[in-house]
């Protein structure tokens, strides 16, 4: 118990800069893996974040899968350039929040208030406990999946539990097989109108190839609201649908992965931005 406590504080002593490039250094990144593995894995506890873009959040944390938030250089790109766009009260959503990491990153960065938008049913139940540790934020939960209709729609779970898919998406649909959930589905345009929600000003989305359907759903909050959207993009013929749908709106749109060849098969992540 001591042991593992040690190990979990340990990560502090390194420099933030420094814990991406450690575990790729000959016998010191395997050295650390072991150690981390063999008190850690499996376990869920509680841990602040001390360095890098959600400095300060608190998050519930299951090892190995949650390894980048526990060194806070999940997805390190991305993450920095959601953490640049946030200016102080600005409203975020999290469309396809999983742990919550990115809801953490708007929040410790200035904004107002979060939605996070999460269908898993085991999701959630991290975002809740993500909310009860972290109480001086304000954070919503809808467990809506998002899309260009309003309606039922079918969740695929993918092999990682932690993710899936709408059925609808033409996206991978070897992937259709998994285990199901019947979930309802929402727009953003819907619930602008209706004023369930306040309109964002900063949008992130990743759900597993529906991209493309979640800004249908919300073409009137992006004309009238004119949110900054980072978005993971899933494949090359997705990367077309919203640069195109985008572009129609006059969004720039902006590689973060400026080191990768964009392939079919993995186009990336993308940030998109309203010309003045």
């Amino acid at each position: 118990m001591v042991i593992d406590a040690v190990v979990r504080r340990a990560v502090t002593l390194v420099p933030h800069s420094m814990r991406g490039f450690i575990r790729n250094l000959p016998l010191i990144g395997p050295a650390q893996r072991k150690l981390v593995d063999s008190q850690l894995a499996g376990k869920t506890f509680l841990h602040k974040v001390d360095a890098g873009p959600s400095r300060g959040i608190v998050y519930e944390l299951t090892m190995p899968e949650d390894k980048g938030i526990w060194t806070g250089n999940y997805e390190p790109e991305f993450a920095s350039r959601l953490a640049a766009e946030m200016r102080p009260g600005m409203v975020g959503y999290d469309i396809g929040a999983w742990h919550g990491y990115f809801t953490g990153i708007m929040l410790a960065n200035g904004a107002s208030k979060v939605v996070m938008f999460e269908p898993l049913p085991e999701n959630r139940v991290r975002l809740v406990r993500m909310m009860d540790s972290n109480p001086g934020f304000e954070m919503i939960i809808r467990e809506e999946a998002l899309g260009d209709r309003q309606g039922k729609a079918t969740l695929a779970q993918l092999e990682d539990t932690s993710m899936a898919k709408l059925s609808d998406s033409p996206f991978e649909p070897e992937h259709n097989t998994g285990k199901k959930i019947t979930v309802t589905l929402n727009t953003i345009d819907a619930m602008v109108a209706e004023r369930t929600l306040p309109p964002p000003d900063i949008i992130k989305i990743d759900v597993e190839g529906a991209e493309g359907m979640v800004l249908r759903g919300a073409e009137e909050t992006i004309a009238s609201a004119r949110p900054v959207i980072l978005a993971e993009i899933h494949s090359g013929s997705l990367l077309q649908e919203v640069t195109s749908l985008l572009e129609q709106h006059n969004y720039c749109i902006e590689s973060l992965d400026a080191s990768k060849l964009h392939r079919a098969a993995d186009a990336g992540h993308i940030c998109a931005y309203p010309k003045s």
